[in-house]
Parts: C-alpha cells; structure tokens; sequence
C-alpha cells in the first residue's frame, strides 16, 4: 500500500529557495542512484527538502529514485565528518533534522520509512540515529539522541550524561502520536511504540507492542500492518 505513493510525481510543495546553504569547505551532498550506486554531486536544494550545512567534511547522501519530502530540513551546524543517508522511497513531511555540536554523527533512514508530520530530531554531541526499513512515523514525533546539555556531579564535577550508542529502531516498526524517543533508546524489529509514549532505554525483544512513560512491554507475539482494521480483516 504504502509503495503506492511513489507512482505520483514528487512536486515542490515549499516556498523555499532551491539553493541550499554550504557555509565552510569539504562538505558534499550526492545523490545516488540505487540501482548502479553511481553518484551525482549537487549544490541545491531538492523538491520538499532543503539542505543547510555549516561545519566540513560533512556528507549527505539522497538515494534515488528519490522519496517524497514535504516542507523538510536537513540543518548540519557546528559538526565535522557527519553523515546522513536517506534511501529511496521514503515518505516524510514537516520533518526537521538537526545534527549539531560533534564529530562523525550519522543519521541513516532505510527505504519505504515514513513520517506523517510534525517531527523534530535532534542529533547531537557525537550520537547518532538508525531507522530501519517500512517503519512509519505518526504526527508530532520527537527524537533526541543525547540529552544536549551537560549534567553533573556538584561534589566531583563529573559529568553524568555521555551520549550513549546509537539510537537503532528496528525494521518495520510504528511510532504512535506523539511518541518519543529519548538518549538510550531503541526498539527491535516489528515492534510498536503507542502513542503519547516516552521510550529511554533499548528494547531487544521483537514483535512486541511498548507504551507509557516510561515505556514498557504491555504485549508480545503481536505485528502490525498499514492496512486499517477492516481492510485486514477484509482480506483474510
């Protein structure tokens, strides 16, 4: 079903300048051809998708055929070596992607993801970010992959909250209304996050369902599908 949204024309739907901003030297945007991995450089923006970089040897990579963005942004500020790849067919609107503040962050989002509206992900303080293929992003998401700033000890003056491993969501997975996703945090493959949950730790079970703040199992054994209810039950 969700593949279905690729046959239309991927049209500018922002007001945008199509130049995209590059403020210091080394840095690349590529587009890449996913069938014969040929790569084409580029200096502007593409349609729904705007581009501002202000570091070096920092690197965003687009696969083509190109997925379908509406009204986002990829901002690279204050970072060096950072690398974000977006693979083909993906869907996501009103996103907002911040990687600031680091060295070598990497922000990957595998093929036939999508983001409904209205998220914000803060990729900061050397963290990264994986999302696997066919997950689906409801409104309102908010990731933050470090805690971007500094807590610590008044006695010893030692700091208390390192950025942790990357934050990995597994292959097809759902991320309900308003979740988020927070430093430490991960979910294993045909999983769920309910909606309005918080999830600060790494769950390495598949197949269940996690909700509340913060996250827990509430459900094993389940999967779930893009169809509606009764699209599933009608086609058993």
């Amino acid at each position: 079903m969700f593949k279905k949204i690729f046959s239309r024309t991927n049209k500018q739907t922002n007001k945008q300048t199509n130049k995209q901003t590059n403020k210091q030297d080394g840095n690349y945007i590529y587009l890449i051809d996913s069938t014969t991995g040929i790569r084409t450089q580029i200096n502007h923006d593409i349609p729904g998708l705007h581009f501002h970089i202000d570091g070096h040897d920092n690197i965003i990579e687009i696969l083509t055929p190109i997925g379908l963005y509406k009204n986002c942004t990829i901002r690279i500020e204050k970072c060096s070596g950072a690398h974000v790849r977006f693979e083909n067919h993906i869907y996501l609107q009103d996103c907002f992607f911040s990687i600031y503040n680091g060295n070598n962050q990497k922000c990957y989002i595998d093929r036939y993801t999508s983001f409904a509206g209205g998220a914000i992900i803060n990729i900061h303080n050397n963290s990264s970010l994986h999302i696997g293929t066919d997950c689906m992003f409801s409104n309102n998401i908010v990731i933050w992959t470090s805690d971007g700033h500094a807590l610590y000890d008044t006695a010893s003056n030692q700091l208390l909250n390192r950025p942790q491993d990357c934050v990995t969501i597994g292959d097809h997975c759902w991320v309900g209304f308003g979740g988020k996703i927070f430093k430490g945090g991960g979910l294993a493959d045909n999983s769920v996050l309910a909606g309005e949950s918080v999830l600060t730790k790494r769950f390495d079970e598949s197949n269940i369902v996690v909700a509340g703040n913060p996250a827990r199992i509430v459900r094993s054994g389940v999967n779930w599908s893009r169809q509606s209810p009764d699209e599933f039950e009608n086609k058993k």
